[in-house]
């Protein structure tokens, strides 16, 4: 239902902040 689909995108959007962080690191460890 509803609920799990919320529980997948919040899942989804988590993952997706976890690799923009790794990509921001990895982009200041570069540039830096």
């Amino acid at each position: 239902g509803s609920v799990f689909f919320s529980r997948s995108l919040g899942l989804a959007f988590n993952d997706m902040f976890h690799d923009w962080l790794l990509f921001r690191s990895s982009s200041l460890g570069i540039f830096f």
